[in-house]
C-alpha cells in the first residue's frame, strides 16, 4: 500500500519471448478499501466475464483454462470496477471498461465503446477458498454458486473495415468472425454485438471438489460489407 493502509496497488510484469514487447505491463491498478462492500479500482485488468477466468493460473485444474473457459470469455482491458462483499457470503464486481479484449491494443486502435461487466456468487455454507482443488480439505460441505453478463458493441474503424477488438472473436469452428467470407463469400463482418452470460456452481469437501461452468453467447446486429444470411448467432 502507499499512504493509507486502504490504499493499494497491485502490479504485475510480463516478460515473454513469442512477441514483439517481451517486456510489459500484464496487470495494473490502484484500488481504494472503503469498507466490506466497496473496494474501487482503476487500472489494467480482467474483464469479469467468468468465474474460471478470474481465478489465477495457479488454481486452475489443468495446464490452463479449459477449452470452454478460452473460447467464450473476455480478456484483459482498462477500467474501473468495484468489488466487495454485499452480505454473509454474497460477492460481486462490477466493471466498466474499454472493451472486451484491448489488452494488446493501443489507444489509436480502440473504437468508442465501452463493455460493461459484473459477476456475483454466493458461498452460504462457509468460505470456499481458492481456486477449484479442495486445498484446504474442508472438514464440513461448502458450495459457491454465481452468474457473470458482459456486453459490448463492436464498430468498424473509419474505413469501414473491422476494427483491432474485432479479431478476438471466433465462430465454433475457429474461424475469426471478421475473417472475408466467415458468413457470406466477399462479405466481411465489420460490427456486432456480444452479450455473455455464465452460470457456475462449486463445491468441495474432504479433498475432494466439483466445478462446471455453461456459457450463453449472443452475437447480434451483425452487419458487413455486403448482404449476410444472418445477423445474429447463439453459441
Amino acid at each position: 500500500y502507499a499512504f493509507d493502509p486502504d490504499l493499494t496497488f497491485y502490479v504485475n510484469i510480463d516478460y515473454n519471448t513469442v512477441s514483439e514487447s517481451q517486456i510489459q505491463l500484464l496487470m495494473g491498478w490502484g484500488s481504494y478499501h472503503f469498507g466490506r462492500a466497496l473496494t474501487v479500482n482503476a487500472g489494467l485488468g480482467k474483464v469479469p466475464g467468468t468465474w474460471e477466468w478470474l481465478e489465477t493460473s495457479r488454481y486452475t485444474l489443468g495446464a490452463d483454462r479449459t477449452m470452454a473457459t478460452t473460447f467464450f470469455r473476455p480478456s484483459m482491458t482498462a477500467g474501473i470496477w468495484a468489488d466487495g462483499e454485499l452480505s454473509e457470503g454474497l460477492f460481486y464486481r462490477a466493471l466498466v471498461g474499454n472493451g472486451f479484449n484491448t489488452f494488446t491494443l493501443r489507444a489509436g486502435e480502440l473504437d468508442t465503446n465501452l463493455a460493461y461487466s459484473g459477476i456475483m456468487w454466493w458461498e452460504p455454507l462457509g468460505d470456499f477458498g481458492v481456486g477449484f482443488s479442495d486445498l484446504e480439505d474442508h472438514q464440513h460441505l461448502v458450495v459457491r454458486t454465481g452468474q457473470a453478463f458482459t456486453y459490448t458493441k463492436n464498430d468498424g474503424d473509419t474505413t469501414g473495415e473491422p476494427g483491432p477488438e474485432q479479431t478476438v472473436v471466433r465462430l465454433s469452428d475457429g474461424t475469426r468472425l471478421v475473417e472475408p467470407g466467415a458468413l457470406a463469400p466477399g462479405v466481411t463482418v465489420n460490427e456486432f454485438d456480444i452479450s455473455l452470460y455464465a452460470i457456475h456452481f462449486g463445491m468441495k469437501y474432504r479433498g475432494l471438489s466439483f466445478s462446471t461452468e455453461y456459457f450463453l453467447r449472443w452475437l447480434t446486429s451483425i452487419k458487413g460489407t455486403g448482404p449476410l444470411p444472418i445477423d445474429s448467432l447463439f453459441d
